[in-house]
């Protein structure tokens, strides 16, 4: 399971960053570091950033192995970072999380949440980040949620009925195991 990167972490709150710490600024180190699963230190320790704490993303982004792709008013799939003005009245005038859409379901990731989760909601988004190879990667935790799932519907089903989709669900993983994998 990927770690999710946490700004109210006291691990990493008091962190230095310019002249304030993680806790009260790092919403977007935390984004980076959960994005491309490296720790709050490497970020940091890598990063460009000016005295006043400001970081360039683009170059923060080259020195960790990455690249910055897109950035602008579009989502273009997968998990980005965001930029929002939502917390603007509580001191935070720019914030950036985490956002991914699939399905007509939107998932956040927000720094600000502690301990770090997934969450359901929805934030006004001023900007789109994309950056090249992100390294979150849900899809154990994804599978393990579906099989869970799968798993309480079975339950509620009768003989025929379960041995029709075993049958299926059979027939499916033979046809995975049996297809050519690409490399």
């Amino acid at each position: 399971m990927p770690t999710i990167y946490s700004q109210k972490d006291p691990k990493y709150a008091e962190m230095k960053l310019g002249p304030t710490t993680i806790g009260k600024n790092g919403c977007l180190v935390q984004c980076i570091a959960t994005l491309l699963q490296v720790d709050t230190s490497v970020v940091l320790s890598k990063g460009n950033f000016t005295k006043s704490g400001d970081m360039s993303v683009k170059e923060t982004l080259q020195s960790l192995g990455s690249k910055l792709l897109y950035r602008g008013n579009s989502y273009s799939g997968g998990w980005v970072i965001a930029k929002t003005d939502f917390y603007a009245k509580k001191g935070y005038p720019t914030h950036f999380f985490l956002y991914h859409k699939s399905n007509n379901v939107e998932e956040v990731i927000d720094p600000l949440t502690f301990p770090g989760r997934r969450e359901n909601r929805h934030y006004k988004i001023v900007e789109y980040i994309t950056i090249a190879s992100p390294r979150l990667d849900f899809s154990e935790e994804d599978l393990q949620k579906r099989l869970q799932e799968a798993q309480d519907q079975l339950k509620n089903m009768n003989g025929g009925e379960k041995y029709g989709v075993l049958k299926r669900l059979t027939k499916r993983l033979q046809n995975l195991i049996s297809s050519p994998q690409k490399p």
